[in-house]
């Protein structure tokens, strides 16, 4: 037989059977997956930041084999939904019981103790204009702000925030059954983006002292503030009247004296005239 031929018949052969080792295989490996095990679990259809809520159109089911589910996987959209995010969660991973939190443990967060529309502000204190230490969260208070003006050398108290909301003192969010008197360096305050913007104003501009409000005040009360003139007078007039009263004192005084013929006897304070015979 040829030497060509042979060789060609070979290779022909070891294409068949090449071939048919590799359908072998395939068909082998087909059979082991079709046989694993598999289960649903929730994943993420997309990026989750932390403290972001979960809903609905953010995840979904999805089987993967038994041996992939981590032993804290979600298996179900209702154990997901309307839970927050405690760390970020990549799209496509599995979402694990330990780092979803319900609505009751994330209460305890400042950001979800406040309301659609308004801003944590914390304002610095002292043992004075922070009520002495008698502030406690979820009382109200009125801010009140001292300015002064040094070239009209003007000093006027302005009542700047009224019914503000106390949502921490210091860093203490929950009123303590029996919580005694605690003098803080800081208290923060729940108020809306115009509020806020005054209340940073006034603690810049100013010195600012919170006023705290009885529980059953409702009302809001308008005041223009009150000028240091306001409270004492004028200074200077007051002072100008008194200057002339002494002179006019003195004066009468003396011309008094110019009358009397003697000599001036002070004893103490008392002054008295002796007359004297020529």
């Amino acid at each position: 037989m040829n030497f060509k031929v042979v060789i060609v018949i070979a290779v022909i052969l070891g294409l068949i059977t090449s071939g048919a080792v590799y359908f072998m295989m395939d068909n082998m490996q087909q059979e082991a997956v079709k046989e694993q095990p598999k289960a649903s679990v929730v994943v993420a259809k997309q990026n989750i930041e932390p403290r972001e809520q979960i809903t609905r159109s953010k995840v979904q089911l999805k089987q993967v084999p038994q041996e992939t589910v981590h032993s804290q996987a979600v298996t179900s959209i209702s154990q997901a939904v309307e839970k927050f995010a405690l760390k970020d969660i990549i799209s496509g991973e599995q979402l694990l019981k330990p780092r979803l939190l319900g609505k009751e443990e994330v209460s305890s967060g400042l950001a979800f103790n406040l309301a659609d529309d308004k801003r944590a502000v914390t304002v610095p204190v002292t043992e004075v204009s922070g009520v002495a230490g008698f502030l406690t969260p979820g009382d109200y208070v009125d801010v009140v702000s001292v300015f002064s003006t040094y070239e009209a050398q003007q000093t006027v108290a302005k009542t700047v925030l009224q019914k503000v909301k106390v949502l921490a003192v210091a860093q203490d969010m929950v009123r303590e059954r029996d919580q005694k008197p605690k003098v803080t360096k800081s208290v923060t305050l729940g108020v809306g983006l115009a509020e806020a913007e005054k209340l940073v104003l006034a603690d810049r501009k100013g010195e600012i002292r919170l006023v705290l409000r009885s529980a059953q005040n409702e009302s809001f009360s308008m005041s223009n503030g009150v000028k240091f003139e306001e409270l004492v007078g004028n200074l200077e007039e007051e002072g100008t009247d008194n200057k002339e009263q002494i002179a006019d004192k003195d004066i009468n005084q003396k011309s008094s004296s110019q009358d009397q013929e003697g000599i001036e006897v002070i004893r103490g304070s008392e002054r008295s005239y002796q007359k004297v015979s020529p």
